[in-house]
């Protein structure tokens, strides 16, 4: 019962799909996606934050088989997603004017799913390639949402929770090698010029 419970979904809405003619001038877009398989925590509850120096402020829930769409200023962002268990973390520099995309994959964890940040690049010998075939059947087949008025209930009961897991998991994510870090880095050449 008590698992059962901790699996409890976050709340979230689903939106029409949104296209690049909703970017602001001189701004750029980040899609996040998460797409697994129904083996690989797709009950698990995951929410997207943007942290600043002071808070993590909230983006939206991230069901299995959805995407976020999120637009942002040019610049370096940092990146959390939360789970029941733990936290991970994405840096991103972004050139205005362009389209990011992120994949949020699971892994498994002491007790329930983790999450982690996967950039998709433009090209390499990464499993997230943007125009692969599977990158294709992710974004066309998942829905979209957004956050609710239910999920900013949620956040204002678990904002102590969400915090803590930030100050915990955070410089475990500073200390990773460069390596690591690079595979958790979205960088400005990943983007798609919008238009182009």
């Amino acid at each position: 019962m008590i698992l059962i419970s901790c699996l409890a979904q976050v709340p979230y809405k689903s939106i029409s799909e949104q296209s690049t003619e909703s970017v602001p001038a001189g701004k750029s877009q980040i899609v996040f996606v998460r797409f697994s398989s129904k083996m690989s925590g797709s009950k698990v509850p995951a929410v997207l934050f943007e942290l600043s120096d002071e808070k993590e402020i909230l983006i939206s829930p991230i069901p299995n088989e959805s995407k976020v769409t999120y637009n942002v200023e040019p610049g370096k962002h940092l990146f959390m997603v939360h789970s029941t268990e733990a936290a991970d973390f994405l840096e991103a520099d972004i050139l205005p004017n362009r389209i990011y995309y992120v994949m949020v994959r699971p892994f498994p964890g002491a007790i329930f799913w983790r999450f982690s940040f996967a950039p998709f690049r433009k090209s390499g010998d990464s499993e997230f390639i943007i125009g692969s075939d599977n990158f294709m059947k992710w974004v066309a087949q998942s829905i979209n949402v957004e956050k609710s008025e239910e999920t900013l209930d949620w956040h204002n009961k678990k904002h102590v929770d969400v915090s803590n897991k930030r100050k915990k998991y955070l410089p475990k994510w500073k200390s990773k090698s460069l390596k690591q870090r690079n595979s958790q880095t979205l960088s400005s050449d990943d983007g798609i010029l919008i238009g182009k």
